[in-house]
């Protein structure tokens, strides 16, 4: 790497620290103009309860978009989220089935996406094969395995404590929404407030320069991979709390929508810039879209139509200011 490129490299990670904050104001606009249509077009839209219900149905997504976004500034992507999601579903639900007790439960499941994101990072580090291609692979073989554990059946969950999470409420808030707030606050703080958080994004910024910097670069995107599964696998509790059952095939949706609340969250596709907030606000967004659609009565088979577009205006305006 010559001089010039070193210090375009590290003149771009000094923006990349220093705009967060003008980079969610301009995610927050579209966020309360969104709001303003619909409670304009629905007299529903604006309510306590139909708010919270945004909050929730938002939560797994933003947790899993967490995750989904240190990867993301690395320079890298994870297509197995979902596919992790639906082993952790069939790993709760079976073991629940047998009469685990929970917490045992929620620590193997843990473990579970924590080797699945270790695989990803050794694949894409030390077997050298694209973030595209690694995790397209693991998505696929996770989610046969899913299928084979359950014999591609729902198993029930009946246990109380695990829907309390997925669907519980503490007073008018819900317990998903807390745990969605817990995981955000660490990431966060993992991001800007942690050398883990210089790493990820001198990464992406560039990788050789973070080498020449004394990163060890293989050992932080590795890393990056377990954080991103243990994520999801979070995501996947909570799922099978509010579903109260096991689901072979749930958590393939969340995929897209992470890396679209990603996008439309500031994260640039190209690595090296991006916050944890921006993903959670673009969550946000996909969430109030959706719910607000479906208030209208608007057929779910033309939501994603909906979603499409917002994402690549995302895109293209993120393009469009980057060229600026």
């Amino acid at each position: 790497m010559n001089n010039a490129q070193s210090i375009e490299s590290a003149g771009r990670f000094k923006r990349a620290l220093g705009r967060p904050a003008l980079s969610h104001l301009r995610i927050l606009i579209p966020l309360l103009l969104l709001c303003l249509v619909f409670s304009i077009l629905s007299p529903y839209f604006f309510t306590v309860n139909n708010l919270f219900t945004v909050i929730l149905e938002s939560s797994i997504t933003s947790i899993v978009a967490s995750g989904q976004a240190l990867v993301i500034m690395t320079g890298g992507i994870d297509l197995s989220v979902g596919s992790v999601m639906a082993l952790t579903t069939v790993i709760v639900g079976e073991m629940l089935s047998v009469g685990l007790p929970l917490p045992l439960v929620i620590v193997a499941a843990l473990l579970s996406g924590s080797i699945v994101g270790l695989v990803n990072g050794i694949l894409i580090t030390r077997g050298k094969i694209a973030p595209f291609i690694a995790t397209l692979g693991t998505y696929s073989a996770i989610n046969g395995l899913a299928l084979i554990v359950s014999n591609a059946t729902p198993i029930p969950v009946e246990n109380m404590p695990l829907m309390s999470l997925g669907s519980g409420y503490l007073g008018p808030v819900p317990i998903a929404s807390v745990v969605t707030l817990i995981v955000v606050i660490v990431a966060h703080i993992l991001l800007r407030h942690n050398p883990f958080g210089t790493y990820v994004l001198a990464i992406g910024g560039s990788e050789q320069a973070a080498k020449m910097a004394g990163i060890h670069t293989r050992f932080n995107r590795t890393m990056v991979y377990v954080l991103c599964s243990l994520l999801a696998t979070v995501g996947g509790i909570i799922l099978t709390g509010r579903l109260g059952s096991a689901e072979p095939t749930a958590g393939g949706s969340y995929m897209l929508d992470s890396v679209a609340a990603v996008v439309m969250g500031g994260v640039s596709l190209f690595g090296g810039e991006g916050s944890i907030v921006g993903p959670v606000l673009g969550s946000l967004i996909l969430g109030v879209l959706l719910n607000g659609l479906s208030l209208l009565g608007v057929s779910s088979n033309y939501q994603p139509i909906a979603e499409g577009v917002v994402i690549v205006l995302a895109v293209l305006m993120g393009q469009l200011r980057k060229g600026r």
